[in-house]
């Protein structure tokens, strides 16, 4: 019979010291800070790739709209000749 490669032989029924330290992390304590961390991890990565896209030219950035009036009357200003200040 062939054991799964995922699963590791310890028996923690008995567990040990594995350091010297006075109040050492708990397993289950780990694994929460784990699964806790792993939504900030992603979030983070997105924008990561995010920048790292905006930074090699990838995205389209959207061009800011003028309005009508604001484009009609510095077209004619250039037109006419006349800076506006």
């Amino acid at each position: 019979m062939m054991k799964d490669e995922n699963t590791m032989d310890l028996d923690l029924s008995t567990p040990e010291d594995l350091t010297s330290w006075e109040n050492p992390p708990k397993l289950e304590d780990l694994k929460q800070d784990y699964t806790e961390a792993q939504s900030a991890h992603t979030d983070h990565t997105v924008e990561v790739d995010k920048w790292l896209s905006n930074l090699n030219g990838d995205q389209q950035i959207k061009a800011k709209k003028v309005g009508l009036k604001l484009y009609l009357s510095l077209y004619v200003s250039k037109l006419s000749g006349v800076t506006l200040h």
